[in-house]
């Protein structure tokens, strides 16, 4: 026999209230087969490839966080130097794999090493850098001293010296028109 449910006659629906709570569930996969949308090589400009990283890094963020912490608006320069270091750190660990396990164990480079010549440290953010003479400079920033390592091969750099080379033609064309 059903269990029966007594209802009493004086009971309304607006005198029950109905608690909702909204749950919001993001799935993540991390095969790498999965995000080919990220991958450097589907962008033609630095600039993009690094706001839509930064667009998708505060998506992730604010999923995780509760609605009073969550960031709005235009992304800060903070978050893009964190996604810059991010795909450059990416893009080095894939170049360099047995040279950054190396230096992240603690072991000697081989010997067949490209960057052996360098004396490449890895940084407080874990970027590959060049070492050598420049660091007993006293005048010269720590970016200037110890540039970060990428290969040619790598779409990464194709696509940030593409951005150099057009920031200096606007800088370019720019003063060409300003001085007539």
């Amino acid at each position: 026999m059903w269990p029966e449910t007594k209802i009493e006659k004086g009971s309304k629906e607006e005198d029950v209230k109905q608690i909702v709570t909204p749950i919001s569930m993001l799935s993540v996969n991390k095969d790498r087969a999965q995000i080919w949308r990220l991958e450097p090589a589907r962008y033609s400009r630095w600039k993009r490839l690094v706001r839509v990283r930064a667009w998708l890094q505060r998506f992730l963020s604010n999923c995780r966080s509760k609605v009073a912490s969550r960031k709005s608006g235009q992304l800060t320069a903070d978050e893009i130097e964190h996604i810059e270091e991010d795909i450059l750190r990416e893009a080095q660990q894939r170049a360099f794999h047995t040279e950054y396990q190396a230096l992240v164990n603690g072991t000697a480079l081989p010997n067949s090493s490209k960057i052996m010549n360098l004396s490449p440290p890895i940084d407080e953010d874990g970027l590959l850098r060049c070492g050598g003479r420049l660091s007993n400079a006293e005048h010269l920033s720590y970016n200037t001293k110890h540039p970060i390592i990428l290969s040619r091969k790598f779409w990464v750099t194709k696509l940030i010296v593409k951005d150099y080379h057009e920031q200096r033609n606007m800088l370019v064309a720019s003063i060409r028109l300003w001085q007539t």
